[in-house]
């Protein structure tokens, strides 16, 4: 507009004709008018995020509401909103028309979570302007509120059971209220003890509340090692797969889903927070490690809240060049109980992971190393070599392709290996 105005001037010093100057006028009133409907439109708007989720879960949808308040008299022509709160890596854009003065206008937002971590529900960016596009106003929205972003996995109905299991393991002298694979006896109920542990058989015949209490086995104690390192991780080639289906995170064949990850350390997040969920709920004490810029640790436990935990601190961790896992391990040696399971988790098997496992197993200890093909993320690496060497030291292998389905691959190979 500004440069057809500019032309029409220069053309009338030479024309002096008074249909362009009528037309110069009409065109600086149309600019006047759209610069000041501009400047009204982005007064007073107000913009609000509403969910009710705080904890969601990678390839789930994400739904929130959007309220958008006109709190003048005059209507709002037009208003953009734009999502820059990184939910996803599909960028939500909304255009709505004429809002009257004094109303408000709201829309429900699903959004595809593809990513893990924890975010907030912003910032937003409202612009308004005139109706013909010549001035554009901008606001930003913060918000405080935060969305933790769960690791995907799947419930898996079997896999390789602890030696604790096995009838005639050593239960350690201990008692607790916390559920273990042996309730040895019954007690008065204290304050505080937890309602779940009633024993109603024994509380209908005794008349008084009873409470359960269990033994620890040392041996149902499961640890889990997961490898953060960044040296390690393959990313995938097949980039085109994510973009070719709504759902990147999975999609269903003829047969079942297939699940495809961008990078092998987001496999092996989702396979370690598949592993603890089947062993915490069997009732096994779960521990957990990771190598980080400092070492990452889960003392073992059990029940609900050590899941959370775990799922929490897994939504957040990222990998690293600083530590091995092998280092990991062998500083962690001695707070490992004879005759507990230990499940390593990476993507490669070096050199330096092989000698720590060799050095561990002096405790007699239960190996388990689920690992990644690199060749379905397109890396041409032999494992036959490393899978041997496991394999005569005892070691328990079990590898994962990406786009295998990982509730029917990892039980599948639970099988094989034990």
């Amino acid at each position: 507009g500004l440069i057809i105005l500019a032309g029409l001037i220069y053309l009338n010093n030479y024309l002096k004709d008074d249909s362009v100057e009528r037309t110069i006028f009409f065109i600086c009133f149309i600019i006047s008018s759209s610069y000041i409907i501009a400047r009204v439109s982005s007064n007073d708007i107000i913009l609000i995020r509403r969910t009710k989720e705080t904890r969601q879960q990678v390839g789930h949808y994400f739904s929130e509401k959007y309220e958008i308040f006109n709190n003048k008299r005059l209507p709002i022509i037009w208003v953009t909103i734009i999502d820059e709160s990184h939910l996803s890596n599909q960028k939500i854009v909304r255009i709505i028309s004429w809002i009257t003065g004094h109303r408000r206008r709201e829309f429900i937002q699903l959004t595809l979570l593809d990513r893990r971590g924890v975010f907030s529900l912003g910032p937003t960016i409202i612009k308004t302007g005139d109706p013909f596009g010549f001035f554009e106003n901008t606001t930003t929205f913060n918000s405080i509120e935060k969305i933790v972003i769960l690791p995907a996995y799947v419930k898996m109905e079997h896999f390789i059971e602890p030696k604790g299991s096995i009838s005639g393991g050593v239960a350690r002298k201990s008692r607790s209220t916390e559920v273990s694979p042996y309730a040895v006896s019954v007690r008065d109920y204290i304050t505080g003890d937890p309602l779940r542990r009633i024993d109603w058989k024994s509380t209908a015949r005794l008349e008084k509340i009873m409470v359960k209490e269990f033994e620890e086995d040392p041996q149902s104690t499961v640890w889990v090692f997961l490898d953060s390192n960044a040296e390690n991780v393959y990313e995938s080639k097949n980039i085109h797969i994510w973009n070719s289906y709504i759902d990147p995170l999975m999609r269903k064949n003829n047969y079942e889903y297939e699940y495809w990850f961008r990078d092998s350390f987001e496999h092996e997040i989702s396979l370690a927070a598949s592993v603890i969920d089947f062993y915490i709920s069997n009732n096994r004490y779960v521990g957990f490690y990771s190598n980080n810029k400092k070492m990452v640790s889960i003392s073992p436990e059990g029940g609900v809240r050590q899941m959370d935990k775990v799922l929490e601190l897994l939504a957040t961790i990222n990998p690293t060049y600083d530590q091995t896992l092998a280092d990991v391990i062998l500083s962690q040696k001695n707070q490992l109980g004879n005759e507990s399971t230990i499940i390593i988790i990476v993507s490669k098997i070096n050199n330096d992971l092989l000698e720590s496992i060799k050095q561990i197993q002096q405790k007699d200890l239960s190996i388990i190393v689920i690992t990644i093909d690199p060749n379905s993320y397109d890396r041409n690496i032999n494992l036959s070599e490393t899978t041997l060497l496991l394999n005569l030291l005892g070691v328990k292998v079990i590898t994962v392709k990406n786009g295998h389905s990982l509730n029917e691959y990892l039980q599948e190979q639970s099988y094989i290996s034990s």
